[in-house]
């Protein structure tokens, strides 16, 4: 799988997590910005899942000799 979802997830819990740790405006947004590439990347590959299967289950064509 080119991706995990749970994994992205846990980015951008990651960066929400800094930004209220973070001690200026300028960062915490910066954070939350990134928390939210991190929540729509998951939601891309969330959404892609079954064409990706789809995609290995098929074989690629035998090449003619």
């Amino acid at each position: 799988m080119p991706g995990d979802p749970k994994w992205c997830k846990q980015h951008a819990e990651n960066c929400r997590r800094l930004a209220t740790e973070s001690p200026t405006v300028s960062d915490r947004s910066r954070f939350l910005a990134l928390a939210d590439i991190w929540d729509r990347l998951a939601a891309e590959l969330e959404t892609s899942e079954p064409f990706i299967r789809a995609m290995q289950e098929i074989e690629p064509p035998i090449a003619a000799e």
